[in-house]
């Protein structure tokens, strides 16, 4: 009964090298040089972008974007996992023309020059249909920037006739423009610096005018909601900055790859990189008069995105390419026959259905198809889920009131659990997947009730997400009164995982309150319940559940152990409890996983419990011996 998470995650990756220097004459023979300039302060950085001088510099960037999508299939596998993928090349000039010293740094107007290729892909298939055109829309269009002291770009604005899939390409730009330069005479220095993808933690060496930067860590991602990161990042890179005797930059370049793994997750939910190069071709004067008459438009900062309300229609017109309602419905009897979707396939539905939700009805005819099982009448809510928008919801509501919906208890409860992943669920959604667990409540109906109960545990975190605390708060609280009422085991269990569902930090101690029913089913769920209510009253009752004479609800109460913050006490309770053998032998193989995935936190405690692991596990057929001792510090 636990929920199943989708994940929608953005990824980018990039390669590219390209590049010259060349020095130019200024009219009148003078060349721009550091005695032309007012130079920087020796042993001191700081960008000039000198009012009236611009530079202009060779790009090339290319990067690739990606996000993991699992479908909302019961019983869906790694196969089943789709990853949207989206490829970017762009080459050409990249103009920066100083407009001069501000309050908070330095302003330029950031522009596209010559451009001489500019790809797009999406899912390997060529989504610019005229690239010349598209180069042409982005060329010439500055996005008037403002610098900070410390050279990193903090806010942006453009002149109000730019558009807005213009203006996203210049903040894409502006946003790979990241360094952070050090105070007077320093060497070695961190930072925290905005990038393309999120708020990264970097460090920095210093070798005359030239800055080497490798990243550390990232604080936050963009495609990842919530105030940290708690899952597991490996991120690799380095950049080369250099500046002139001005101060201005030389070249850049800058290669990073970053993957990260959402806590508990097993295989990485974001992948991204890119490499970005640019070399100066160009240093001049010019008249910066008409710039700066131009540059009049309020800034905003460089974090807040760009506002593109035809955006997802564009998006969706790309992906919908070569669908139709007849290809929808030969797709659903091909998989109701037992032949996996095609790529991407249920990505490219959710879109077609978002452009022409006159086909969700085609779609409810279809669920009602008496040829169709659970299997395939399953496939068609998964599309409707995918597209989610209003139409789609209601034909879900509309779906799942049919009388080949509830003729069955069990496929009922499957079913209306596929409400569980509408990603922006609507009132009425909400209200009617209420209405569902109270028929099903009244009318005795367990499979149904818990099925619905599961569904509106899912829809309390996403209204909370949304912002809809009032209405998150009541379905809530509705939750846990039919938990305190209920004397029925399997409703004991449907509203247990519809409270870890929610993942409310209230719901805590009603959870934690059946820790010790006599039902081994109900103390399973409870440890799952637990998994994403990271408190020291939740761990207390995991660990408790660690030394449970039932296998699965130990190995349950590890894995929802992942997921949260063990403190040094909690690693020597479960140590002793290990040492003692009050923990179940089928159950090792989840808390060995526990010990490698928290290894740094577990410390000397885990080399304990390693150790005891080893002991009862280190012969015959058991494989785990040989991981044991592989984790274990060589002796």
């Amino acid at each position: 009964m636990s929920l199943k998470a989708k994940h929608v995650v953005v990824a980018s990756l990039a390669t590219a090298l390209l590049g010259s220097l060349a020095w130019v004459e200024l009219d009148g023979g003078a060349s721009v040089t550091a005695e032309t300039m007012a130079p920087a302060a020796r042993g001191e950085l700081r960008f000039p972008w000198a009012e009236g001088v611009r530079h202009v510099y060779a790009l090339t960037w290319s990067s690739r974007t990606g996000g993991m999508i699992t479908p909302a299939q019961e019983g869906a596998g790694k196969e089943q996992t789709q990853r949207l993928l989206a490829e970017t090349e762009v080459e050409g000039e990249v103009v920066v023309e100083g407009l001069g010293a501000t309050p908070e740094g330095f302003r330029a107007a950031v522009s596209y020059g010559k451009l001489r290729r500019f790809s797009f892909k999406l899912q390997g298939r060529d989504a610019v249909e005229d690239e010349a055109k598209v180069m042409g829309e982005l060329s010439g269009h500055p996005a008037f920037v403002t610098f900070n002291t410390a050279g990193e770009p903090v806010a942006l604005a453009f002149e109000p006739t730019v558009p807005a899939a213009t203006q996203s390409a210049l903040r894409a730009l502006v946003a790979q423009l990241h360094w952070t330069l050090p105070t007077a005479g320093a060497t070695e220095w961190t930072a925290v610096e905005r990038s393309a993808v999120g708020q990264a933690s970097v460090r920095y060496l210093r070798d005359g005018d030239r800055l080497h930067r490798t990243p550390v860590a990232y604080e936050s991602l963009d495609a990842v909601p919530g105030p940290a990161l708690d899952g597991q990042q490996q991120v690799r890179g380095s950049a080369l900055l250099s500046l002139d005797a001005t101060g201005a930059p030389v070249s850049f370049s800058d290669q990073v790859e970053l993957s990260y793994t959402r806590r508990g997750a097993t295989e990485p939910s974001i992948i991204a990189g890119w490499t970005f190069t640019l070399e100066r071709l160009v240093q001049e004067r010019y008249d910066a008069a008409a710039l700066l008459a131009r540059a009049q438009t309020p800034a905003r900062p460089l974090s807040q995105p760009v506002t593109d309300a035809e955006l997802g229609a564009r998006r969706d017109a790309r992906l919908a390419q070569g669908v139709s309602v007849e290809s929808l419905m030969l797709d659903i009897d091909h998989f109701e026959a037992g032949q996996r979707p095609a790529h991407a396939l249920i990505v490219k539905a959710g879109a077609y259905l978002r452009l022409h939700p006159e086909a969700d009805l085609e779609l409810v005819h279809k669920f009602q198809n008496p040829e169709l099982t659970l299997k395939g009448r399953g496939f068609v809510l998964d599309l409707l889920v995918q597209a989610g928008d209003g139409p789609a919801q209601a034909a879900l509501r509309a779906a799942l009131e049919t009388p080949v919906a509830q003729e069955h208890s069990r496929e009922f409860g499957l079913l209306v659990q596929r409400f569980s992943f509408v990603e922006a669920p609507e009132p009425e959604s909400a209200e009617f997947i209420a209405h569902q667990f109270e028929r099903a409540r009244n009318a005795r109906d367990v499979a149904s009730a818990q099925g619905a109960a599961v569904a509106l545990g899912s829809t309390v975190r996403r209204l909370a997400q949304m912002g809809r605390e009032d209405a998150a708060r009541q379905y809530g609280a509705r939750l846990r009164d039919e938990l305190a009422y209920t004397q029925e085991p399997g409703m004991q269990r449907g509203l247990l995982a519809a409270l870890g569902n929610a993942a409310r930090l209230e719901d805590v101690d009603a959870i934690r309150a059946y820790s010790g029913s006599e039902d081994p089913q109900v103390r399973d769920q409870v440890a799952s319940s637990l998994r994403h209510l990271d408190t020291p009253a939740a761990r207390e009752t995991l660990l408790s559940l660690a030394t449970d004479t039932h296998s699965s609800v130990a190995s349950s109460a590890f894995a929802s152990l992942l997921t949260q913050t063990m403190e040094p006490g909690d690693w020597s309770r479960l140590a002793e409890q290990v040492e003692a053998g009050k923990t179940p032998l089928s159950a090792d193989a989840a808390l060995l996983e526990l010990v490698r995935t928290q290894r740094q936190s577990a410390g000397a405690r885990g080399d304990a419990i390693l150790v005891a692991l080893l002991a009862r596990n280190g012969g015959g057929d058991n494989d785990l011996g040989g991981i044991i001792r592989q984790m274990l510090p060589a002796q």
